[in-house]
């Protein structure tokens, strides 16, 4: 059996269907998944050749599957290990998965949700690259308060597609629908070394970071 150091699958080169799901699989990390265009989208935005749908809890079943697609696709890729997502939300966190497409490709995936307990913290620039967790942060407050804040749990562009905005897209969007500034969100770690320097652009000194 092989890895590969790209999309992080694990399959036998020797087997001509395992090599061709690795095909697969490689091509959805670099390029994004492929979905056409359905009926049962619910496109919130549109733009530039490329549109943005919201996929809220009570979706369609179709809707949410392929949401969850594409965050294993991207978990797998990123190697990320914290929250889940599935097919059947708890209630109370009132997630929105939002799906950046391009063409045929989903290329990107926000998932927020709502949070009730954050750390008011500023960042500390001797954390090393790659995934930190809570003890790597300089915590400056704390704070409980009865009401709920959105959070981004969860941010993905395919890599073929990063550093060209599609990020801010995603997060405008998600922003408008939800009425809610992107400074006011929270964000659930783990994060990657991109996803702190997406963070840091849009909070600069100080953040919330989801619990």
């Amino acid at each position: 059996m092989a890895r590969c150091e790209l999309c992080r699958l694990r399959y036998d080169p020797e087997s001509s269907a395992s090599r061709s799901l690795h095909r697969r699989v490689h091509d959805a990390s670099l390029n994004g998944l492929r979905y056409p265009h359905a009926r049962s989208d619910r496109v919130i935005a549109e733009r530039d050749g490329s549109r943005v749908a919201v996929v809220p809890r009570e979706a369609p079943l179709a809707q949410r599957r392929r949401a969850v697609a594409a965050f294993r696709a991207a978990s797998r890729e990123m190697r990320y290990s914290g929250s889940g997502y599935t097919e059947r939300e708890p209630k109370e966190l009132d997630s929105h998965a939002f799906l950046l497409y391009r063409g045929p490709r989903l290329i990107g995936l926000f998932i927020l949700a709502r949070r009730t307990r954050w750390a008011e913290g500023v960042w500390n620039d001797e954390e090393p690259n790659g995934v930190a967790d809570v003890s790597g942060w300089a915590v400056r407050k704390r704070e409980q308060e009865d009401g709920t804040l959105w959070s981004v749990d969860f941010m993905w562009i395919a890599r073929n597609h990063r550093r060209q905005g599609f990020g801010r897209v995603l997060l405008q969007c998600a922003a408008g629908f939800l009425a809610t500034a992107p400074e006011e969100f929270a964000w659930l770690p783990p994060f990657t070394r991109f996803g702190k320097a997406f963070i840091r652009h849009v909070r600069p000194t100080s953040f919330r970071a989801a619990k």
